[in-house]
């Protein structure tokens, strides 16, 4: 991650000549962050005027249009070398660095695109968060094996996806809805907008947003369409894809859960803390049904978990994992003791099977 603050004090002219050469070097290693920088700086030197105090006066959304328009712009020098010329001929006082450390801030979340590209890139992003800094509308973000992505949505609302899933955002988000579809596991913090609802569509259940942040856990396919919603923070209503006008009302801590038929099955006062144990990178499972199971090993380790009959598949884990770091083959071993099963694994594939009885 940049030091903003260092950043502010290159392009102002305030580094000292050992962070100076530091940054120039990390610049020509990082062309995009350059572009970016380079941008910034320009902008700040076009928005600033004097206020009634005589000082200087940045308008900070208009310096942003025009970086995004400047991003755009091919440059005819490379980045790091046109921010040298810039900082040589223009080391005035602190004012302007503090002036483009806001600036720099501002625009924080576009320097977290180009990193999480950088991360990509090198193959750094397994076991990360690669935090997106906007999301338009009409696109859809997929998160791969082991990696959630923060993504932040055009009205300010924010969703943490977990491993394997996918969120759609409609095209006609924030105009007379604020509509997303979801296959998998998120996070969702919304900005309440009573005028504009906003509404989650996974499987059969329609939830709309009363202000609050919530977990909706949905299935990656149709073969397992129970859908869960747990509560954290203020209210929401759900309801069933048949009957959408017929809803649930649910509020901070409490849970519904809608089979396939679109029933919903409310549970009040019963969500912890273990139900967002997820977005820290646990797995945390108490009596949870193997279908739970299945779908967050294939989500977190790329394994595909067979159940060899019926009466193994009824039972239920209650156990606790690390799905950042700890080795898949300690977590099914764990989950055959916990079930008296015996683990057969071939690559990508494992198959439970209760285990022989002794004579």
């Amino acid at each position: 991650m940049p030091d903003w603050d260092a950043l502010a004090r290159f392009s102002a002219g305030e580094s000292t000549p050992d962070e100076a050469a530091r940054i120039s070097s990390w610049l020509e290693s990082h062309p995009d962050q350059a572009k970016l920088l380079a941008a910034l700086t320009s902008s700040l030197d076009e928005g600033a005027g004097m206020n009634s105090q005589g000082e200087a006066d940045v308008d900070v959304e208009a310096a942003l249009r025009r970086v995004h328009r400047r991003m755009d712009t091919p440059t005819s020098a490379p980045p790091a070398l046109r921010l040298s010329r810039r900082v040589a001929a223009d080391a005035s006082s602190s004012r302007r660095r503090w002036l483009l450390a806001g600036l720099v801030a501002a625009a924080a979340a576009m320097f977290a695109v180009l990193l999480v590209r950088d991360r990509s890139d090198s193959g750094m992003r397994n076991g990360t968060i690669a935090r997106i800094g906007g999301a338009s509308v009409g696109r859809e973000i997929v998160t791969s094996v082991g990696v959630r992505d923060s993504v932040l949505l055009p009205d300010g609302s924010r969703v943490l996806l977990a491993p394997g899933s996918r969120l759609t955002i409609s095209p006609s988000f924030g105009r007379l809805a604020r509509d997303v579809s979801l296959l998998g596991l998120a996070r969702f913090a919304v900005r309440h907008d009573a005028r504009t609802p906003f509404v989650v569509h996974a499987g059969p259940a329609i939830v709309r947003d009363v202000g609050t942040t919530f977990v909706v856990r949905a299935p990656n396919d149709e073969s397992d369409a129970e859908v869960s919603i747990a509560v954290t923070e203020g209210e929401v209503a759900v309801a069933a894809r048949p009957s959408p006008l017929e809803s649930t009302r649910l509020r901070a801590g409490d849970r519904a859960e809608l089979d396939a038929t679109g029933r919903i099955v409310a549970q009040p006062g019963t969500v912890t803390d273990d139900d967002v144990a997820w977005t820290r990178g646990v797995l945390v499972y108490r009596a949870a049904p193997l279908a739970v199971v299945r779908d967050d090993l294939r989500r977190w380790f790329g394994v595909e978990l067979r159940v060899g009959d019926s009466l193994l598949a009824s039972r239920r884990l209650t156990a606790t994992f690390h799905g950042e770091g700890q080795p898949v083959e300690q977590v099914l071993n764990t989950i055959g003791l916990a079930l008296g099963a015996t683990v057969d694994r071939v690559g990508q594939v494992a198959t439970l099977r209760r285990a022989a009885m002794p004579r």
